[in-house]
């Protein structure tokens, strides 16, 4: 089965001011707040056979693209190239589990995230 899809993103923190363990007064990275935001566009390639003891196969690939980082004096790299690769398992009695691996990567080379997800999913 061939999914593709389209979605963002928008993530604003604020921060408290604190005192750190020299007496400094801190507040964030930035400030007081960051703002994050993306779009993104994916597709993903799965099997869709599944029985219950049947291995059911995916792909996924696609770019993110950042349109606000407060952050970029930190990582200034703001297109990623996103990709999944992974495995459901019908349990049975409406239960799926899913094994991936995933990541984000650059494509200015600065930015790389790696993540190995193990799901449990249950119907009841």
């Amino acid at each position: 089965m061939f999914h593709p899809s389209i979605g963002t993103i928008y993530q604003n923190n604020r921060f408290n001011d604190v005192r750190d363990t020299f007496g400094g007064v801190v507040n964030g990275t930035v400030g007081r707040h960051d703002a994050y935001a993306t779009v993104s566009a994916n597709v993903r390639l799965e099997s869709m056979d599944l029985r219950p003891g049947n291995l059911a196969p995916y792909v996924e690939v696609g770019l993110e693209q950042e349109v606000k980082n407060d952050l970029n004096l930190i990582v200034d790299d703001p297109t990623s190239l996103h990709t999944v690769i992974g495995a459901s398992l019908n349990i049975g009695g409406g239960t799926i589990l899913h094994l991936e691996y995933g990541r984000h990567d650059g494509l200015k080379g600065e930015r790389r995230d790696q993540a190995l997800t193990l799901h449990l999913g249950m119907i009841f």
